[in-house]
Parts: C-alpha cells; sequence; structure tokens
C-alpha cells in the first residue's frame, strides 16, 4: 500500500545522499583506495562502469531488464516533496567523515577495540563510512559489511602468470572488458548467481521492489 507522506523526519539519518538525489556528487574517500583515488590520473583508477555501484547501468542490459533498477539513486526521491526535518549531531561519531585509507575487517575491529580498552575515542565511531567501504571485502557478512558485492575484486578476472600464481587485472587491463561479460561475472565479486543469469531481470524484480510514495 501506497505511503501518504506530509512529513518526513531524519534522525542522524544514515542514509545516502544519493538516494535523495541522484545527482549528487560522489565523495572520492567512499571508495577504497585500491579502486579509486583523487589524486590519481583517470587511467591509474578503475573505471566506475566496472564497480558495483555503477553494475545498473551496463549498456547490454536489454530493454525493460529489471536489474536496471538496482540502484538507490533516487529510490527515495519522492520524499523531499513532503515537509521535510534534518535532526544531527555535528559531532555524531558513527557518522563521521570517512578516513583517506580503508582498513581490513580485522584492521577495523582492532581499531574499535583498542580504542574501548586505551583510549577515550568513541567505540563506533566512522562506523557508518566503514561499513560501506567494507562490503565485499569482509570475512563475514554479519559484521561490517558482506562477502559479495561492494569492492571485493573478483578473482575470475585475475591474470595467470604461472601455475599457482595470479595477479588482478590493471584498470588498462580490466576495461577491455565488454559490457556483456560483466553481466555474468561482473569486476566485483558477484552475488546471487540468479542474478547474473538468464534468470537475472525476473530475480530482481522479485527482490529488489521500489517503495510506492504518494505525497
Amino acid at each position: 500500500m501506497g505511503a501518504h507522506i506530509t512529513n518526513y523526519y531524519m534522525v542522524d539519518a544514515a542514509v545516502a545522499i544519493e538516494a535523495y538525489d541522484g545527482g549528487a556528487a560522489q565523495d572520492p574517500l567512499m571508495a577504497p583506495e585500491d579502486w579509486y583515488q583523487a589524486i590519481r590520473s583517470a587511467d591509474q583508477n578503475y573505471a566506475e562502469r566496472l564497480w558495483a555501484s555503477e553494475w545498473y547501468l551496463n549498456h547490454a542490459f536489454a530493454a525493460g531488464d529489471a536489474r536496471k533498477t538496482l540502484t538507490w539513486r533516487n529510490r527515495l526521491q519522492g520524499v523531499t516533496q513532503a515537509t521535510v526535518y534534518n535532526f544531527y549531531s555535528s559531532g555524531e561519531e558513527v557518522l563521521a567523515s570517512p578516513d583517506p585509507t580503508t582498513p581490513s575487517q580485522i584492521g577495523a575491529v582492532g581499531g574499535i577495540l583498542y580504542n574501548a580498552v586505551f583510549t577515550d575515542n568513541p567505540q563506533g565511531e566512522r562506523v557508518w563510512t566503514l561499513q560501506e567501504k567494507l562490503k565485499g571485502r569482509a570475512l563475514s557478512g554479519e559484521i561490517l559489511g558482506s562477502t559479495y558485492g561492494g569492492w571485493k575484486f573478483n578473482h575470475y578476472w585475475d591474470v595467470t602468470l604461472e601455475p599457482g600464481f595470479t595477479r588482478r587485472r590493471t584498470p588498462a587491463e580490466a576495461n577491455t572488458l565488454t559490457d556483456a561479460q560483466l553481466i555474468s561475472d561482473p569486476f566485483y565479486f558477484y552475488g546471487p548467481s540468479d542474478l547474473h543469469n538468464s534468470n537475472g531481470s525476473a530475480y530482481a524484480a522479485q527482490t529488489w521492489k521500489h517503495p510506492v510514495w504518494q505525497i
């Protein structure tokens, strides 16, 4: 049933800004430095079309493919037609801005434990940005991230040097992958197999439904 919203209250809201404004500029610090660094030239970074967040823009998707809807951009844009109240704390540690470097999951948990034992720093500092930057890179899908999607590289595309030894493709090598190849085997570590096979559109339509806003 559609939600008839007239007032929308945000309290220390942990929601990506692009959910409200699809044209919002990306924060370069929200991409792990293995993928992107603002100080590097474009050819030293992995192209955005290889990122999990941009997979929905793949030009090889057929017209009407439901996988084209797999994005947070503008997902809550209807809310902006209501009266919006945004309550937040300028010192909110959980939603604090990201660090330039991204720790591993073990490093992140270790930092939290160190703060808890030896310092007065908040134990949950930067948790919101950490869970985003650790997506796909986590050891478990239950703590600070997931084990697929996000920022984990898909080893399927690694280059074999000799038996038992591989290396990651360089940005230039990765950019030679076609859009069609990236549907079944994206450059990031993929999620449910049904999303990447011939059933992908139906699977996306069934599991990812847009909310209905009637404002």
